[in-house]
């Protein structure tokens, strides 16, 4: 989620939200959205 943070700075906040996803393994997973507030 660091990475999004600063990839949305980088690109001047052109998105109000933001989605990061990961894989664990055996058939598991998380995502998060987040949502990016002034």
């Amino acid at each position: 989620s660091v990475q999004l943070f600063d990839e949305m700075r980088k690109q001047n906040m052109q998105g109000k939200y933001g989605m990061v996803t990961m894989c664990v393994g055996t058939g598991q997973g998380a995502a998060g959205i987040f949502e990016f507030l002034n």
